[in-house]
């Protein structure tokens, strides 16, 4: 068998004494070599009290003010040293065989980003699946296609697409993926659930600012695009609104090769002449003037 790959796993958290115990287990529980990177905001409540406890594991603890997760996140990844690089929020857990299942898909499949299923766990205890989409161009018009928490990176893709932007309080990972993309690095995602994600957290309660830096990383994908224009596309890919407006979009960007793309990744059934829109014919022949 070929050396196991070793993980390193960052874990943001502040105030996180009642769970940081259950995220950190569910490491250890993996039996896979690994090390730990906890970065805590500056905790009052005993956290850095359990970490230390699971000192065997957590290489390196930093404990100072920051400027909110995805800051934490960058100072932990200079500090990693494994071959793939994971982000597990202190409320979230990795699920049995997780690692073993990423390792094994890394060793036949030769990519930058690694990625599984998450499963969302509400307060009440419930589960559900997490609606994960292809990784490629069809993100750039409809968010992030699965779970952050569920992704695992090479040093070398971190190295490429660079640290998360503070100025994405709650979407910096999907802005980040969406460079990835951009960039043309390569995934592999695989059926296997990964991760339970707790819908507690920031990113899980503030729906108004989530959709709002949603609009804002779609529109930076694609120069000059609007934000009520990225809501549209966002809509449309989704199937939360029309997708009548989206040919006007494309009309207005005739010279747009990527936005061309990303639509035609993200709504084929549109481009091919099916679905519901009544401009559908007119978006087909739109995109075909363009390949032209």
């Amino acid at each position: 068998m070929p050396a196991r790959s070793r993980f390193s796993i960052i874990i943001p958290c502040f105030n996180s004494a009642p769970v940081i115990d259950a995220a950190i287990e569910s490491v250890r529980r993996q039996d896979w070599p690994a090390e730990i990177i906890v970065v805590d905001g500056g905790s009052s409540d005993g956290t850095q009290e359990r970490v230390r406890a699971h000192g065997d594991l957590v290489a390196t603890c930093i404990s100072e003010p920051d400027r909110g997760i995805y800051d934490a996140i960058n100072k932990g990844l200079s500090r990693c040293t494994g071959d793939l690089i994971g982000i597990l929020g202190s409320d979230d857990r990795y699920v049995p065989g997780a690692f073993a299942r990423i390792w094994q898909a890394s060793t036949v499949h030769k990519a930058d980003l690694y990625a599984g299923a998450t499963r969302m766990v509400s307060p009440d205890g419930s589960t559900t699946l997490r609606t994960d989409e292809p990784y490629g161009l069809n993100a750039l018009v409809s968010g992030i296609p699965f779970g952050h928490n569920a992704m695992f990176a090479t040093p070398a893709a971190y190295t490429r697409v660079g640290p998360y932007d503070l100025k994405y309080r709650i979407c910096a990972d999907s802005h980040w993926v969406h460079r990835a993309v951009r960039l043309g690095l390569a995934c592999h995602t695989i059926a296997d659930v990964v991760v339970e994600f707790a819908l507690t957290g920031t990113s899980s309660r503030n729906d108004e600012e989530i959709m709002a830096e949603t609009f804002e990383t779609i529109a930076e994908n694609f120069p000059g695009l609007g934000r009520d224009e990225a809501k549209t596309l966002l809509y449309a890919a989704r199937g939360w609104g029309p997708s009548e407006p989206v040919a006007s979009i494309l009309e207005a960007r005739p010279g747009d090769a990527l936005l061309r793309q990303a639509v035609e990744a993200a709504m084929p059934d549109l481009v091919r002449g099916r679905g519901g829109s009544s401009n559908k014919g007119l978006l087909r022949r739109l995109l075909t003037s363009m390949l032209r």
